[in-house]
């Protein structure tokens, strides 16, 4: 609600120059009769940062002067020089034929390569064993025999015998042995590598060929004299006139080249359908391999509809290997060494090594080599170790087709796992191979779609006949009007209408929907600028093509539209635009250029406010409806030439005559 606040008159007079947003009222007491000033406080309406421009041009207005438009009616056609002229002589019969070909070869071809090598390692392993066998033997063997014979006879003579018999045997024994073994393991190890070249071709070709044959034919051979056909270039021949609206705030801009958006769409074919027919031209490929990324490929190959495209190459790759050895002892000594293959189209640039392995005391080492790197893993505790590998053969990485080898010995050891990896870089040699490949392939798919193009428009030129050329005039000075608008917005806001998104797609379907909140932002910066202006009245004039960018001046004479008006602001290279204030807006308007705020600073009129804009006079200065106009000076014609031909109703040649100072036809 607005807000009243009863103030002095000498208060009222300061705070005038203040206050730009307040609506000041005077009141005349019934009690004392004395004068009282009210000033009511609009709601200052502050844009949230990021849902519209908050920037303001740094124009302003011409001044104030009487609107003064020019407006071309068009009055008739008339021919001009002549453009060409068919003779047939008497008894004479000539006959055209215009016979094109489109003939569309297609290839396709499929090739299998599959590569397959064969890789023998051989590692030997030493283990030195040392064992010493002791044995001392003592065999001491003792034996004692004794025996007692006695015999007696008694009779004429007394007999005794008797013997003892002893021995003693004793032998000693001592051994003393050693013994030492040396092995050796060979570990004869095969790696087999696919890489056999088997290469297989599949060839696809398919014809297509469409045949236009057109017969154009003058036949004079019944004929009592020669015939000529006398073909003129039409003009059109305008009624203008000059109409005066009173005054207004005079907005004057400079602006360059004016249809530089329109000419860019027609080249890029977002606007390139033909005239009458549903067709859309495929853009011009004119990348050059170079300009060909992982960036831009999809796109690309969407865009044209390339098949046959592939990825580009992945930026880093890694080969790695790995080596167990042990059995458990700790003074055996362990070796390996093997040899890693570069990919194709890479080069080596970093080697890691890590090393995992048990150890039985401070003393046991892994000494690793990669490339012609080396380093010694302790009792530190160093599980991983990295190093360049850019530089180590002749100043430069191994490139594709080479080999990086890798080897360690171990001291003190019982068991080790060891790991080495070796990164790998795509070589710029291999990035170009892969441009030109695909640069190759989106041409040949460009080729195609521009044949489908020609053929389904040569198909429907066939079916309707004539190809009416151009749009029509009232459309293109509907355009050309659209165009000069937005560019006249764009410098008074200075901004270039990137922060209208009203529409979002956030919702679980990807539907789009209203943005509430930024669609109400919106909309109250979009109804000011539409109806501060009289947009219906803007006035331009388009200076010749030099004035614009040089580079471009080749393709703005190309240019050729068969309506002149158009064909003028297309090739244009600046454009003077007057674009008049709606009466009423003045202050609102000073207002946005001081401080870049619409609407005074205030929310939008209600219908009792004389700011207010009723959206039936919106329709009709859209429709046309004339204004209060009066008419300044007497009206005059204006001729303009077209790119249309016209055939003369009989054989002769055109004349002019002067009339009132005027030439014209005769």
């Amino acid at each position: 609600m607005d807000r009243i606040v009863l103030i002095s008159h000498a208060q009222a007079r300061i705070r005038a120059h203040s206050l730009k947003a307040s609506r000041f009222q005077e009141r005349r007491c019934p009690a004392c009769a004395a004068v009282e000033y009210r000033y009511v406080i609009l709601p200052v309406r502050v844009p949230v940062d990021g849902q519209i421009p908050t920037t303001k041009g740094k124009v302003t207005p011409s001044g104030v002067a009487d609107l003064l438009v020019v407006k071309q009616t068009l009055k008739s056609y008339q021919g001009a020089d002549i453009a060409h002229v068919e003779n047939v002589l008497k008894g004479e019969s000539k006959q055209r034929t215009h016979k094109t070909t489109r003939r569309t070869e297609g290839t396709i071809s499929t090739e299998t390569e599959t590569n397959k090598n064969e890789e023998h390692e051989l590692s030997t392993t030493s283990r030195f064993e040392m064992s010493k066998e002791a044995s001392n033997t003592i065999k001491d063997d003792q034996s004692l025999k004794g025996s007692l014979k006695a015999s007696a006879k008694y009779g004429p003579a007394v007999t005794v015998d008797a013997s003892v018999e002893g021995s003693v045997s004793r032998s000693g024994e001592e051994v003393n042995k050693a013994a030492s073994k040396y092995s050796q393991d060979v570990l004869d190890r095969t790696v087999k590598k696919i890489s056999e070249q088997v290469m297989q071709k599949e060839l696809t070709t398919t014809f297509n060929e469409t045949v236009e044959d057109n017969q154009h034919g003058i036949n004079n051979s019944n004929g009592a004299d020669h015939i000529s056909g006398v073909y003129q270039w039409l003009n059109k021949v305008y009624e203008a006139h000059i109409f005066n609206y009173g005054l207004r705030m005079i907005f004057d801009f400079m602006i360059p080249e004016p249809a530089a958006f329109l000419t860019y769409a027609i080249a890029e074919g977002a606007n390139n359908a033909e005239p009458g027919l549903l067709l859309e031209k495929p853009m011009p490929f004119t990348l050059k391999p170079a300009d060909i990324s992982a960036s831009n490929i999809g796109n690309l190959t969407l865009k044209y509809q390339a098949t046959d495209v592939l990825p580009p190459p992945e930026d880093f790759v890694t080969i790695s290997d790995q080596a167990k050895v042990g059995g458990g002892e700790s003074n055996v000594y362990y070796e390996h060494g093997a040899i890693l293959s570069i990919p194709s189209g890479y080069e080596a640039v970093w080697g890691t090594v890590s090393a995992l392995r048990n150890a039985w005391a401070k003393k046991c080492v892994i000494d690793a080599q990669v490339g012609s790197e080396t380093h010694r893993f302790g009792y530190d505790g160093v599980w991983s170790w990295g190093t360049s590998l850019v530089n180590w053969y002749n100043g430069t990485a191994v490139t594709s087709g080479g080999s990086v080898p890798w080897a360690f010995t171990t001291w003190g050891i019982p068991n080790a796992v060891v790991s080495v990896e070796v990164l790998c870089r795509v070589t710029y040699r291999r990035t170009q191979q892969w441009q030109a490949e695909t640069h190759a392939k989106l041409m040949s798919a460009y080729k195609a779609r521009m044949q489908e193009y020609d053929e389904k428009l040569a198909r429907q030129k066939l079916q309707e006949g004539i190809t009416i050329q151009g749009t029509n005039p009232t459309a293109n000075l509907n355009t050309i009007k659209s165009e000069l608008k937005k560019q006249s917005i764009s410098i008074l806001t200075a901004q270039h209408y990137d922060l209208f998104n009203s529409i979002t797609r956030k919702n679980s379907c990807g539907w789009p929907e209203i943005n509430l909140n930024e669609a109400e932002a919106e909309g109250f910066y979009v109804r000011f600028f539409e109806q501060a202006f009289e947009w219906d009245q803007i006035m331009y004039i388009a200076y010749p093509y030099f004035w614009g960018e040089k580079s471009g001046w080749t393709s703005n004479l190309t240019i050729n539209d068969p309506d002149p008006v158009f064909d003028e602001f297309l090739k244009s290279g600046f454009s003077r635009v007057v674009v008049p204030a709606r009466p009423g807006f003045e202050a609102a308007i000073d207002h946005f250029m001081r401080f870049g705020v619409p609407w005074n600073g205030g929310p939008l009129p209600l219908i009792t406010s004389g700011a207010y804009v009723p959206i039936a006079d919106e329709l009709a200065e859209r429709l046309g409806k004339q204004e209060q106009e009066i008419t300044q000076g007497d009206p005059w014609d204006v001729t303009l030439p077209t790119t249309l031909i016209k055939l003369r109703s009989d054989n002769s040649l055109p004349t002019w005559k002067r009339e009132a100072n005027v030439w014209v036809p005769g």
